[in-house]
């Protein structure tokens, strides 16, 4: 506020575009984030090189109230990264299973629907990577959800039985994902079986839902679609994205 009150420029930028407004959200400091932007910090700038914005970094770093501030100002809760994977907020909050952050962009009106460059959701990218909490709060979001499917025709219960993901799996048949939708003939159960997910078998056996694929290939982890099994790369991911000291 001193600085501020001195004449401090609230949107001064590093070289590479990272302004106090990014650092006040990677540390989750509320109350001076709010003060940049009573001074007229722009909520939506971008750094280089992916564009990343004050509500990306908040929403992977799970500070609610920073996306709350940010919100009250008029910040895209819906900007995506603008290269590689695209991710928007609430799929950074899926990708750190970070439930708070998924909460506020949900009460703030973001779209949870909207999906990354290779057609993933938010829904998709937390049941692939097991994250059970911020599961739970996007499927009681958008139930639908669980049932959409991507770009390369895998649904959410597909690739977190390839992967082994217990609750995800649990979680998606309780939202009312189809067990018996099939992807390359596969159904999830044929999947989790050739992948030795045995904890998904009985799972899903218990649901006695066993639609017994043809298929004599090799289904791994590796083959499911290529944004669930590419780890995160941003520069602006967390612990990462700090400025220069």
């Amino acid at each position: 506020r001193t600085l501020l009150t001195a004449g401090a420029n609230p949107n001064a930028a590093d070289a590479t575009g990272w302004t106090a407004g990014h650092a006040a959200c990677q540390g989750g400091h509320v109350a001076a984030l709010n003060a940049l932007l009573s001074a007229r910090a722009d909520p939506n700038a971008r750094a280089a090189p992916d564009g990343c914005t004050p509500a990306l970094i908040a929403a992977q770093q799970n500070h609610a109230g920073c996306l709350d501030a940010l919100a009250a100002r008029g910040a895209d809760l819906d900007a995506p990264y603008l290269t590689g994977h695209q991710s928007t907020p609430f799929i950074m909050s899926a990708h750190n299973d970070a439930a708070d952050a998924a909460r506020a962009l949900a009460a703030r009106g973001a779209d949870v629907r909207r999906t990354n460059a290779y057609g993933a959701t938010s829904v998709a990218v937390a049941a692939a990577l097991g994250h059970a909490d911020v599961l739970q709060v996007l499927l009681r979001v958008d139930p639908r959800g669980a049932q959409t499917v991507d770009q390369n025709g895998a649904a959410p219960l597909h690739v977190a039985a390839a992967r082994g993901r217990t609750s995800s799996v649990a979680a998606l048949l309780r939202a009312g994902a189809p067990a018996d939708a099939t992807w390359r003939g596969l159904t999830p159960i044929d999947i989790a079986r050739r992948n030795g997910h045995g904890h998904v078998v009985r799972l899903l056996a218990t649901r006695a839902i066993d639609a017994g694929g043809t298929s004599a290939n090799e289904v791994t982890p590796d083959d499911a679609p290529r944004h669930l099994r590419s780890p995160m790369p941003s520069p602006c991911a967390a612990g990462t994205a700090l400025p220069p000291s």
